[in-house]
């Protein structure tokens, strides 16, 4: 079998080093070769978030799986793939219409299997709280630095950190002509780039005298030539997100134009949550200049993002096609767009005439909001929860699988905030990131676990559904359920997937055992 690896690492640090990346690397090519498989390809991504959906190596990775070039993706960590539980589901999906299969090594779980399938969103699910739980300790740092008058994030184009005499900037050797000389700033705040400031000034001079577009002006600061005193030409380039991400630094693009010229660190402020507060950085441009580039724009009503493209892929887009199903012939359903852009479901037998059907066609639309409406009434309620639960699965105990869970994430919160406080050092966070996921593993693997996670998800269901993208709205659809039966125009009956029929079957008969919902259920197979 063909199969391709994925590896990824989060910070430059980790680059440098490279131990993450080839320990990855190893253990995936020492899991493929037991299985006897072939990895044709290595896709890495080096320093960049798992949140991040444009990752390069991601991207190239699903483009090659719909284009069939292998029939696996093997990965390290399921978090390695994803830390975003909608952007992993959105991906997966891509895969999965690609008929390719997803494999992680340390997990060590058959995901092609239904209880399989329910892990791998439990994993992706423990993968963004620990993000989120991150994150939120990340941001009580930003927060400090904002109050001192520090930039948080990314050095815009246009600044460095003033380390001239040991610069190892992305636009410093071989660019620079201060590097290894004395320094201008003091490694910490930010500090105007010699030659990168001067293309900041030189865009919104061209800018404000309104005869410029944010292409031109790409064009025109990329074909310039800026003399140096001693005689020796430059051109211009942006930072980029630096070496071995995927974007290094080169030529500037309009969509970079663009959100400089609107950026107002260049005046000598911060922004952080809607609030400007004073930078320790110099300006590179004064007040009235900004606004006045502000004023330009708003006067070429600049509107950089068409909604056709958003509009066309909405129109093509159909949510139920994989699970539903004709309740007249036991066929596919597919989806049609008729007359007017107006999209349909119609039975594959009676489409092309394999078989006699008599089920019409139905318009989409209403037909997937009575579905999303079907899923997102099956809820459990907060009064009561514990009882609810135990009358839905008597065989298992999730309040104490809830609170062994909370116990475990309060001891690593514990952990993640000496860290922060430079109590414990970076191998000692790791043991205990490393035990924390695989007690989280052991305590989700199980029957009990997966039926939590299937309540939890549920109950999020309506959030994760107005903030997902089609793709990932199909997703979602497809985690929960299995099949869906449609006779006529109305939903005959669904098939849950494993771990979520309870959950229907508590919701369709009522904790007195009497029906309350006139719909079918299929018990799934396991």
């Amino acid at each position: 079998m063909r199969a391709a690896a994925y590896i990824r690492v989060s910070t430059p640090g980790q680059v440098e080093e490279g131990h993450s990346l080839e320990a990855q690397t190893q253990d995936i090519y020492a899991f493929a070769n037991v299985k006897g498989w072939d990895i044709i390809a290595t896709y890495a991504d080096e320093g960049i978030s798992g949140s991040l959906a444009d990752r390069p190596g991601l991207v190239r990775l699903l483009r090659d799986a719909e284009a069939g070039l292998f029939e696996v993706v093997i990965v390290h960590k399921v978090d390695r793939f994803f830390r975003d539980l909608a952007g992993f589901l959105s991906a997966l999906s891509r895969l999965n219409e690609a008929n390719v299969s997803f494999l992680s090594v340390r997990e060590n779980i058959d995901f092609t299997s239904p209880w399989g399938k329910l892990a791998l969103v439990i994993l992706a699910t423990i993968a963004e709280i620990f993000l989120d739980m991150l994150r939120d300790e990340t941001m009580k740092g930003k927060k400090q630095r904002v109050r001192k008058g520090m930039w948080n994030g990314s050095i815009p184009n246009g600044y460095c950190l003033g380390n001239c005499s040991s610069c190892n900037d992305y636009n410093g050797p071989g660019y620079c002509p201060n590097v290894g000389r004395e320094n201008i700033g003091d490694g910490r705040n930010l500090a105007p780039h010699p030659l990168d400031s001067i293309a900041v000034r030189k865009m919104f001079e061209w800018y404000v005298h309104g005869d410029h577009s944010d292409a031109d002006i790409a064009e025109r600061i990329n074909s310039y030539e800026h003399v140096l005193p001693d005689g020796t030409v430059v051109h211009f380039r942006s930072r980029g997100r630096g070496q071995g991400s995927g974007f290094p630094p080169g030529p500037y693009g309009k969509d970079t134009i663009r959100s400089m010229l609107q950026h107002v660190v260049y005046t000598g402020v911060i922004t952080y949550k809607g609030d400007v507060l004073p930078g320790n950085h110099p300006a590179i441009i004064d007040e009235e200049s900004f606004a006045q580039a502000q004023r330009v724009r708003r006067l070429r009503g600049t509107n950089p993002q068409s909604q056709n493209t958003t509009s066309k892929a909405m129109a093509r887009a159909f949510l139920l096609t994989g699970i539903l199903r004709c309740g007249q012939c036991g066929s596919q359903m597919r989806g049609q767009t008729g007359a007017k852009k107006v999209r349909f479901y119609q039975c594959v037998n009676r489409l092309q005439k394999k078989q006699p059907c008599r089920q019409p066609m139905v318009k989409a639309e209403p037909l997937e909001q009575a579905l999303v409406q079907l899923v997102q009434s099956v809820r459990i309620p907060e009064e009561g929860r514990e009882q609810v639960l135990a009358k839905a699965f008597p065989h298992c105990d999730v309040a104490a699988i809830e609170m062994q869970e909370a116990e475990l994430r309060a001891r690593y919160e514990r952990v993640v905030e000496l860290y922060l406080a430079g109590k414990i050092k970076r191998t000692k966070f790791d043991e205990e990131e490393l035990a924390y996921r695989r007690d989280a593993v052991r305590l989700t693997s199980g029957q009990s676990g997966a039926i939590l996670e299937a309540v939890r998800l549920v109950t999020r269901f309506p959030t994760l559904w107005e903030t997902s993208t089609v793709l990932e709205q199909k997703a979602l659809l497809q985690t929960i359920l299995s099949t869906v039966h449609i006779r006529g125009e109305k939903i005959e009956g669904v098939q849950p997937q494993p771990g979520f029929y309870a959950l229907f079957e508590y919701w369709s008969y009522g904790s007195d055992g009497d029906r309350t919902r006139d719909l079918r259920l299929d018990r799934p197979t396991c």
